[in-house]
């Protein structure tokens, strides 16, 4: 009798062939997320650069307009900057090279009230704080004229400032009694022509204001400003189009006697307190 027999063979598990695919998987999108690191990261610095580059290009060209703006004042010799600006039209005209030109204009930024007394003492600091307790509160339409101004000097400028702020001029130094009407005769001034600072002292001797207040109403008002905001408009070809601005605060030095044969000179022509870029209209 034969007997039979019978082997018996075992399966192998498939279960390593499926690890390993799956080792492959994670150590493929392992490598995918690495690169994709390394590539973010190359390009975070590739941003950072081009930043810095253009920082730098922009301080540059900053200080090169400056450095043009402060000559041409120079070259003024001592003439009167308020007498030969319009405010907001082109003074200079600068040709940059392959169709670029920037076009330089002025306008008086020193009709509004200090807006902080920050840095001052003495009388400077208690007119500030007192012109600005006699400005209007509530919401201002963004249209009119600001009512305050982050920098320059303590007094407001004839030239531009609205009746609310020449009414807080007057209140600063003589009271509310008056400061209305003393407002609107600036205004009527303004509007028939130049107002000069004799100006100050024939409506204050009409509304029959003490000399003292007098004397200290010329101190917080005057007709010739010394704070201006410059702005640089970038254009470019023969059609105009604006394809840059940039700006800032600039106080010019008032004018003294020079002991030159040139006569009347800048000892210190102008300081620029701000600069920046700003939107193209």
């Amino acid at each position: 009798m034969r007997r039979r027999f019978t082997i018996l063979t075992r399966r192998r598990p498939r279960t390593r062939r499926g690890y390993a695919l799956v080792l492959a998987a994670l150590a493929a999108a392992g490598v995918t997320t690495m690169l994709g690191v390394m590539l973010e990261r190359q390009l975070t610095q590739r941003l950072g650069i081009a930043r810095q580059v253009e920082a730098y290009q922009r301080h540059h060209a900053a200080k090169g307009y400056q450095e043009l703006i402060d000559s041409w004042i120079r070259s003024l010799s001592g003439r009167s900057l308020a007498s030969m600006i319009v405010d907001g039209q082109r003074v200079l005209t600068l040709d940059l090279g392959e169709g670029l030109r920037a076009e330089i204009s002025f306008a008086d930024a020193q009709g509004a009230v200090l807006g902080s007394p920050a840095g001052l003492t003495g009388r400077d600091f208690e007119r500030v704080q007192t012109m600005r307790a006699a400005l209007p509160t509530g919401a201002r339409d963004p249209a009119l004229p600001p009512l305050t101004r982050s920098v320059g000097p303590v007094p407001v400028s004839m030239r531009s400032a609205p009746a609310e702020v020449l009414e807080a001029a007057f209140t600063s130094v003589g009271g509310r009694d008056g400061a209305r009407e003393f407002a609107q005769r600036i205004l009527s001034i303004r509007a028939g022509g130049t107002v000069q600072q004799s100006d100050v002292a024939k409506i204050a001797i009409t509304l029959a204001v003490t000399p003292e207040v007098r004397a200290r109403l010329n101190e917080v008002l005057i007709a010739e400003p010394a704070l201006w905001f410059v702005t640089v408009e970038l254009r470019r070809g023969t059609a105009g189009t604006v394809v840059g601005r940039e700006g800032g605060h600039i106080v010019v030095a008032p004018r003294r006697p020079g002991r030159s044969g040139t006569g009347g000179i800048w000892e210190k022509s102008s300081a620029f307190l701000t600069w920046q870029k700003l939107p193209i209209q």
